[in-house]
């Protein structure tokens, strides 16, 4: 086993993460075989779900949700059900609470979006996405994705909703309801 991607994936769970590797087999106890996810910043139970194989180099499974806030995890695997790997690969979770404005001038002189949340890494390549334009953050640190609010496509006279999104972990979109 060499690596696993991503290594983020949010509190509500369902990322799927490859581990990728070399000479894996498809000949496997399905009912066996597993991931484990154990907190390590987190005084919790472990959760385990279900591996499955891809092929030679690659194995999945589907990162748990559920915890309560931004963690991070240690990530093994069996094959049996009893061994698991030695590699601790190092997993994290993060949340988003809240965007914040959630309006502006279609000028776009109103300052930053900021999503704000735990757990948030510049080295995964966040992005921000407003009306299904991909902008690069201002800013990012553990609690903060800082957007930029750019001028309405629209023109200055532009008055209306456009969507919203977040990609804090370099892969997966979360839309805000309602939008900007």
């Amino acid at each position: 086993m060499t690596d696993i991607y991503p290594d983020m994936g949010s509190v509500n769970g369902g990322d799927v993460v490859v581990i990728t590797g070399e000479k894996y087999s498809s000949h496997i106890d399905t009912t066996e075989f597993k991931c484990r996810f154990t907190p390590a910043t987190l005084d919790i139970p472990a959760k385990l779900v279900q591996a499955y194989y891809v092929n030679e180099t690659a194995i999945k499974c589907n990162a748990p949700g559920g915890w309560s806030e931004a963690a991070r995890m240690v990530l093994q695997v069996t094959w049996n059900g009893v061994d698991f790997d030695e590699n601790h690969f190092q997993y994290t979770y993060y949340s988003i609470h809240r965007a914040h404005p959630r309006s502006g001038p279609s000028s776009g002189e109103g300052g930053d979006i900021v999503i704000s949340g735990q757990g948030f890494r510049e080295d995964t390549n966040p992005s921000c996405k407003l009306n299904n334009t991909i902008y690069d953050p201002l800013f990012v640190n553990s609690t903060q994705i800082r957007c930029p609010l750019p001028a309405a496509e629209g023109g200055d006279d532009y008055f209306g909703n456009v969507n919203l999104e977040v990609n804090a972990n370099g892969r997966t979109w979360v839309p805000f309801e309602g939008g900007f």
